[in-house]
This record gives C-alpha cells, sequence and structure tokens, in this order.
C-alpha cells in the first residue's frame, strides 16, 4: 500500500532528487509524491533483469564475453535488420568548430560519425530527396492539378493524409479512423486539450508528470489562462488571481524522495485519490529520464475513475511497442521527426480514440476548417459542414506536401519491415538487444564514473538512455565525443542520453561509443 501526501511547492523549495529537471517559471503547483516506508522495497533500483540475463545468455552462445569486440561483430552479423541502415543518410560530417580551433558551423570536416540522437532528430531516408523532387516536379508542371492528379508517381494533395493512415495506426497500435497527422505536437496538444478538457465544478484539474518536456506545461498554462473566464465562474466565490487559477487547475505528480523515477502505483494514486482531476496528460516516455511509463494501466485507471486519459507520445512513437486503441487512452499526439525520421520541424500525429469518433460539436466542441470536412466536399462552396469522423474530424487546414512526403518516406521504410501485420514488435525485438548491451557495457566499463537513471527493466524503457556523467564537465565531455564523432545530446546540469536506434545504429557502434566514452572519462 502507497502512502501519499500532497504538498504545494515553488520550484526552488523542491527537495526531489531529480537534480537534472527543469524549473516552470513561478507557480506553486500542487505536487503528489508517494511516501518512502520503512523497508520499503525500492523497485527503481537496477537490479538483474530478464533481458540482462537473455543478452549474456546469446552472448555465451557465441563463445563471446560482453568486452570482446568480436561479440558486436557477430551481433551485427546475425542482426535481421541491418540492412535497413542502408535506408538512411547516415551522417559522415563534423561541424569543425569540434575538430579544429576558431572555426564554426559553416564549415564541416569528413568524420566517421557515430549517431546516438534519434531521441532528437531522427535520420533522413534515401528516398527523401527524390520523392521531394517528384513532388516539386507534379506542382511546376500541372501547378493546381496537382491536388486531383497523382501524376509522376505522387499522391493526390487534396487527400494525401490518407496514404499515412494504416502505417501510422500500426505504429501506435490504433485502427486508422483513430489517426491522423497535422500541425506540430504542441499546436496539437492545444486543439486536443479545447475538446477534451471541459472543467467543472468538481472536475477542473489537469494532472501532469513533475518534469515534463517544457512546451508541454506551457501548453498547458497558457491553455488554462486562455480559458481563465469559463474557471473563473467555477471559482466564481474564491476571488482568485489567474496565477492562482492555474495553480489550481494543474497538479503534478512526481518521483518520492531520494529516487528519479515515478512509480506506477504513486501515478494511480494520484488518480484515485483526487477527485478534482478532469484530464490525465502523461508522457509515454520520459523525456529526461527515458522512463516509460505503464500507460495501460493509467488508461485503465482514468476509465475507472471517470478522467479523461491523454499521453504525450513524443518520445514513444516509433520507440516503444503502442497499444492505444486496445489500452482506451481518449486522445494522444506525437511528434514524427525523432524516431519518425520526418525531418526538423516534421509533421505531428494525432490519436482519437474511436469512442469520440462520432461525438457532435455539442458533445466534443472542437475547433474545425475546411480540411475537418469529408474530403469529397472540401472545395464546395455549400454552407453545410459535414464533418469527418474520427480522428480526421480535427484536422484545420491542408498539411504542407513537403512536411508529408517526409513522413510518407519514412513510414514506407517501417513498412518493409512489417511481420503479420506488425511494426513495432519487430522492431522492438532489436531494440531491446541494442540498448541492453548498452547498459552492461557501461556498468561493466565505466562502474561508478556514471550513473544510469533509466530503468534497468526493459518494459520501462525505449532505445534511450540517460546517463548522468560523475565529476566531470557535461560540455566537456559532449565537445571530446564530438571530436570523435560521437553525436549523443545533454541536458544540464549533468545528463547525456544515449539512445541506439535499432533502424540503423549498429552493436559495433554501441561497443566504439563506450570505448571512447571510458577513454574521455579516464583523461
Amino acid at each position: 500500500m502507497s502512502h501519499f501526501s500532497l504538498v504545494s511547492t515553488s520550484p526552488s523549495s523542491d527537495t526531489s532528487s531529480a537534480s537534472s529537471a527543469p524549473t516552470f517559471e513561478n507557480y506553486n503547483f500542487q505536487i503528489y509524491r508517494g511516501q518512502q516506508q520503512p523497508q520499503d522495497d525500492d523497485n527503481t533500483k537496477s537490479e538483474s533483469s530478464t533481458s540482462h540475463q537473455e543478452f549474456l545468455k546469446l552472448a555465451h552462445s557465441y563463445n563471446y564475453s560482453l568486452s570482446q569486440k568480436e561479440l558486436a561483430i557477430t551481433l551485427d552479423e546475425n542482426d535481421p535488420l541491418k540492412h535497413m541502415r542502408n535506408e538512411f543518410n547516415y551522417p559522415d560530417m563534423i561541424p569543425s568548430e569540434f575538430i579544429q580551433e576558431n572555426k564554426d558551423h559553416s564549415e564541416c570536416v569528413k568524420k566517421r560519425v557515430m549517431y546516438f540522437c534519434g531521441n532528437s532528430l531522427g535520420l533522413q531516408p534515401k528516398s527523401l530527396a527524390h520523392n521531394i523532387e517528384k513532388e516539386l516536379t507534379k506542382w511546376s508542371h500541372i501547378g493546381v492539378e496537382g491536388h486531383f492528379s497523382s501524376a509522376f508517381g505522387t499522391n493526390k494533395w487534396f487527400q494525401v493524409e490518407e496514404s499515412v493512415k494504416n502505417a501510422m495506426a500500426k505504429i501506435v497500435g490504433a485502427k486508422p479512423i483513430e489517426v491522423t497527422v497535422m500541425n506540430s505536437l504542441t499546436a496539437n496538444l492545444q486543439v486536443l486539450l479545447m475538446s477534451f478538457y471541459r472543467p467543472t465544478k468538481q472536475k477542473y484539474k489537469i494532472l501532469i508528470e513533475q518534469f515534463p518536456f517544457p512546451s508541454d506545461m506551457h501548453a498547458v498554462t497558457s491553455h488554462i489562462k486562455c480559458r481563465i473566464g469559463e474557471l473563473r465562474a467555477i471559482f466564481e466565490n474564491e476571488n482568485l488571481t489567474s496565477d492562482e487559477i492555474v495553480e489550481k487547475c494543474i497538479v503534478q505528480v512526481g518521483p518520492r524522495e531520494g529516487e528519479e523515477i515515478l512509480r506506477t502505483e504513486d501515478i494511480v494514486d494520484c488518480l484515485k485519490s483526487d477527485s478534482h482531476i478532469c484530464v490525465s496528460l502523461i508522457g509515454g516516455v520520459q523525456f529526461m529520464t527515458g522512463q516509460c511509463f505503464d500507460m495501460k494501466t493509467i488508461a485503465k485507471t482514468c476509465q475507472e475513475c471517470g478522467i479523461i486519459c491523454g499521453f504525450d507520445l513524443a518520445h514513444a512513437a516509433g520507440n516503444i511497442d503502442l497499444r492505444l486503441h486496445e489500452w482506451g487512452c481518449d486522445f494522444a499526439c506525437w511528434c514524427s521527426y525523432k524516431y519518425l525520421n520526418s525531418g526538423p520541424g516534421g509533421i505531428s500525429g494525432i490519436f482519437v480514440h474511436e469512442k469520440h469518433a462520432y461525438e457532435n460539436m455539442d458533445e466534443r466542441p472542437r475547433f474545425m476548417g475546411w480540411w475537418s470536412r469529408d474530403a469529397q466536399t472540401r472545395f464546395s462552396l455549400s454552407s453545410k459542414f459535414s464533418p469527418q469522423p474520427g480522428a480526421a474530424g480535427f484536422q484545420m487546414s491542408n498539411p504542407c506536401i513537403l512536411s508529408m512526403t517526409a513522413i510518407l518516406s519514412s513510414l514506407k521504410v517501417f513498412e518493409m519491415i512489417e511481420q503479420d501485420g506488425q511494426i513495432m514488435s519487430v522492431l522492438r525485438k532489436k531494440s531491446v538487444l541494442l540498448t541492453t548491451y548498452l547498459e552492461l557495457l557501461l556498468r561493466q566499463e565505466l562502474g561508478d564514473k556514471i550513473q544510469i537513471i533509466t530503468p534497468s527493466d526493459s518494459n520501462m524503457r525505449g532505445c534511450q538512455l540517460s546517463v548522468r556523467v560523475i565529476g566531470k564537465n557535461l560540455h566537456q565531455v559532449d565537445n571530446a565525443l564530438k571530436k570523435r564523432g560521437i553525436i549523443i545530446d545533454t541536458r544540464e546540469p549533468d545528463i547525456i542520453r544515449v539512445s541506439p536506434v535499432p533502424l540503423y545504429n549498429q552493436f559495433i557502434e554501441v561497443f566504439d561509443f563506450v570505448s571512447n566514452f571510458k577513454e574521455i572519462l579516464n583523461e
């Protein structure tokens, strides 16, 4: 039984051990935090997991130890997805400022690159340039008629999003009617909150994890401020300022004292204990720690408590095996430029559960535009509005065809590995091996020079490992890695995030990264 408390704390007074996490303005948000009890079983500690045992068993079957380079070579030789790397343009240059002093990013130097930053920006599909050229050719030759023509081997622009639905639905575990692509992630959060956050005197709070990606907090706080008139009516007798209403309407769930990983039972207890929660908005994979939340349990608890369940899947889509329809969550959204490889600022995806597919404007108000309409009537001048059912009805404007071409090019790569209608389960098999190999090597070779804050259980993480660098300057370590051609990313004050992506990373790269990282930390 988890003991639970509610505290109200400003960022400066927060005593959580998550020292790497960002703070947010000067709000005094309510924070739910589970209480450590005597002899409490800390399930966040790293223990030998099933994936560890299975990996070591595999290594033994090849007659190699963990520290032997030959193991990595053999794993790559036997990798059923090794050919997928050839579908991407793999980086081969480093900005010269990291190689030579007094240089800037306007110059680059050829270098063997090891790219472990797919959690920030995925790699470019080789087919993309050709596919974009086809769209530009169509535009140049037939102009507006491109909306209705599939000339030059392209899609008709007026219904181009239809070509995305099947593959995207498989990647997030949804039905095609439940997904579409539009806008960008934070814009979609605002659009979906407008429909699903329906505050009342009884239910008016939005639950969010304590340290989300800052854009989520900007979205939620600004959304509440934009609806301040509606909320003032709810708190009409309390004479609250706008900031006080924001504080009253947002509640965060945080890690226990001395811990950095959120416990599922604490999220569940928070949902059950606060009858004022209207919407739960939790990340699928936590951007800082790499923790994968138990979305199935969270969604089930929300249903039991009459809470709308939403997920930000920025670090989950294309990374972990999702079952959005089966879990019954109400809505979700994600970006596509990380694990879905659609390029910087690539178009975002949304999920709206089938149970909401045919709700009318009175039941589920929403923002709409001409692209919300049925494709066959979009160009009609009739004032009669016939919205599309499902997620497509949340679209407002036509998508940029170049952005659509980018995500389509990437999704076709994902479809190459499809087996029996499954994509992500195939990808996850290699992903678990890659990240387990990375973790085991880091623990063996670097010991107390680092601290891995990502859970060891492969069911509680995706590709990413978040590694605290102990006793070294973060930027100096990052620059030293770049000088050797190794691309990771950093989060202040002491975290590096390393994400071996199964579509294009190799086991030998993991081995070489750890070897170089060890040398740098030993300098």
